[in-house]
């Protein structure tokens, strides 16, 4: 309803606007997480309880689960690798990511 709101425009409309594009809220709060996700894990003074509810996760377990979904890796094992490859990416296999699509 507040994205709908500063949107201007009714939750109706923006859930067939999303539709018209083959997208869904959903679908959509969920990259945003993903992306930011990874974004925060870079930031070493962020603990996992913290950037777990820095994505909008009212219980971290539930920002486990995500993540393990998301790459097939919990976040703690995922931030590990960033310190081990600090000059490359960590860069989940991309049949993983078409799966959760």
């Amino acid at each position: 309803l507040a994205v709908a709101t500063a949107l201007r425009m009714s939750p109706r409309t923006l859930q067939r606007r999303l539709q018209e594009e083959g997208n869904s809220f959903q679908q959509l709060l969920d990259e945003t997480r993903r992306e930011l996700a990874v974004q925060y894990l870079g930031q070493p003074q962020l603990t996992l309880l913290e950037i777990a509810y820095l994505l909008g996760f009212a219980d971290p377990s539930n920002f486990f689960r995500a993540f393990k979904r998301w790459f097939s890796m919990p976040p703690g094992q995922y931030r590990a690798q960033l310190k081990r490859n600090k000059d490359e990416p960590v860069v989940p296999d991309i049949s993983d990511i078409e799966d959760t699509l």
